[in-house]
């Protein structure tokens, strides 16, 4: 932690972290943070808005409302944000306003956004719009729910 001061105020501010090794706590990811290759989360991971997931192995749980560009993830995500990247294992919940354009899906989906691309070879159910993708899982369009292209 660094202290400024700066015209009489002081202001704190946190430096950013460097993820490398197991992590066994919940972590809510911030600007400036890293993720190495093989650094492995086994509690649920919060990444915020303007935060890009390019490494890594979650194991607890995730909540992204940023990007997932790429890592392992083997346990629930639930996206309101970008999944662009990564495999998946566990379940992904594509919430409203979210978006999924690639990865490797190899679970259950459930659509409330919209799906433009990715791979899923598991049952997707699909509550909003599925625009683009590689299926070669069932794929359920429930009442609400649009395919198009």
């Amino acid at each position: 932690m660094a202290l400024v001061l700066c015209f009489g105020i002081f202001a704190v501010t946190a430096s950013a972290k460097a993820y490398t090794g197991t992590y066994n706590t919940a972590v809510t990811l911030a600007a400036g943070d890293t993720i190495a290759e093989g650094a492995v989360f086994k509690k649920r991971v919060t990444v915020p808005e303007g935060y890009v997931v390019t490494a890594g192995t979650f194991s607890g749980g995730v909540t992204n409302k940023g990007t997932l560009q790429a890592g392992k993830f083997d346990s629930a995500v639930s996206n309101t944000g970008t999944i662009s990247g990564g495999t998946y294992t566990k379940s992904v919940t594509n919430n409203s306003g979210a978006v999924i354009t690639g990865g490797s899906i190899d679970c259950t989906v459930f659509n409330y956004g919209e799906i433009k691309g990715g791979d899923f070879s598991k049952s997707v159910t699909n509550e909003a719009l599925i625009s683009g993708g590689n299926f070669t899982g069932s794929v359920v369009n429930n009442m609400t729910g649009e395919i198009t292209g």
